[in-house]
């Protein structure tokens, strides 16, 4: 039988910059475990990190992206790492050859992306325990200031007769641009790497939910369901595939946090007037498509039951829209018809504080039928 299923889908065009109040999130990408040892016998950290490309260890690289167009933002030279707390930000030596070199020795940063590499031990006998890292991104973006936090954790672990510990690395934000993420496991036992153990993927859901085996695993949008902290997979250690398969225990696991940034379904608003920018005279003209973002097909009418659309408008220094569910209409520009079309003239700019830009939010209510 036909089941009506209410869906919503919302986009933004904003006309000159970006509207204030986006959504700034930021994400790491690692290439290695975020893990070393202290040996309290040989009174060294395993493995010893130093600044040679043999011997650095894991680096980390900040990624910002808004949570609307998902498009990648420059990070300014403005932007601060912090070691354990927000007090206790990074000081940098004088920067040399697109690198700077923290005063402690303990890292070293790229000038231009901000990606913090390890070269000196954290692991020591007063050191023991899980720091925490924290980076402050600043920025702007197309005339709008944007500030993210965001932090991730370095294990440290004293090797014992029985200490088995998994990390993993790779990406951890799925946008439009980044179907899947690439991730690597590291399994050690007393501190030291173990490449013969068997590791299992699996997504958040209880059921069905194994994604793969492997010390590598790809994950794509499909396996991830949401955003924040608990949104990821679940990865899981035993010794060896016997363990496995005698319903052993396993002896180690960890969760990859990753943020799924699309929806299913999107709205791309865009300008289709030759006018770009209001000039007091010319009206700005805008349409807009709904798109399925899983297999980049545009969804037409004859694919859902019924199709909606509404605008709302912005002044670009408001919370709330100076005009709500503003209807569209059809028109034709360049021998072309555009159907929903809006028309931004001396009318909606009157609603607009002189000097502040607008900002359009236009928004798609559909009905599917699917078959039970």
């Amino acid at each position: 039988m036909a089941d009506n299923n209410e869906k919503q889908a919302i986009g933004h065009l904003t006309i000159k910059r970006l509207r204030k109040g986006r959504n700034i999130i930021l994400g790491f990408v690692t290439d290695k475990a975020l893990f070393q040892a202290w040996n309290p016998v040989t009174k060294k950290a395993e493995p010893e990190f130093g600044n040679t490309a043999a011997t650095q260890g894991p680096t980390v690289t900040p990624t910002v992206y808004t949570s609307d167009n998902v498009t990648n933002i420059t990070i300014s030279s403005e932007s601060k790492w912090y070691y354990n707390s927000l007090e206790n930000p990074i000081e940098w030596n004088d920067p040399s050859g697109g690198y700077r070199v923290s005063k402690n020795g303990l890292f070293k940063e790229n000038t231009t992306t901000h990606a913090l590499t390890f070269i000196g031990n954290l692991a020591s006998a007063d050191n023991r325990g899980t720091d925490t890292f924290y980076f402050r991104a600043m920025g702007e973006v197309a005339g709008t200031n944007y500030e993210a936090l965001g932090s991730f954790e370095f294990k440290i672990q004293e090797i014992s007769d029985s200490g088995w510990v998994l990390m993993t690395s790779g990406g951890n934000l799925l946008t439009k641009d980044i179907s899947t993420v690439n991730l690597t496991a590291y399994l050690y036992c007393n501190g030291k790497p173990v490449t013969g153990g068997y590791i299992e993927w699996h997504t958040v859901q209880d059921s069905d939910s194994f994604i793969s085996a492997g010390y590598t695993c790809t994950v794509g949008q499909d396996k991830v369901f949401g955003q924040g902290p608990d949104s990821g997979v679940r990865v899981f250690a035993w010794p060896n595939k016997a363990s496995k398969d005698a319903k052993e225990e396993a002896v180690a696991s960890t969760f990859h946090a990753i943020s799924d940034l699309t929806d299913d379904y999107d709205v791309e608003a865009f300008i289709i007037s030759n006018a770009t920018e209001w000039d007091g005279k010319n009206s700005i003209w805008v349409s807009s498509r709904l798109r399925n973002v899983r297999t980049q097909a545009v969804v037409t009418t004859a694919d859902i039951a019924t199709l909606t659309w509404n605008a709302d408008i912005y002044d670009s220094k408001k919370a709330a829209p100076v005009i709500k569910d503003m209807l569209p209409t059809t028109t034709k520009i360049n021998n072309v018809t555009y159907d929903p079309a809006w028309e931004l003239g001396t009318t909606q700019w009157a609603k607009i504080d002189d000097g502040c830009d607008m900002t359009v939010s236009l928004e798609a209510l559909w009905k599917t039928n699917t078959t039970t």
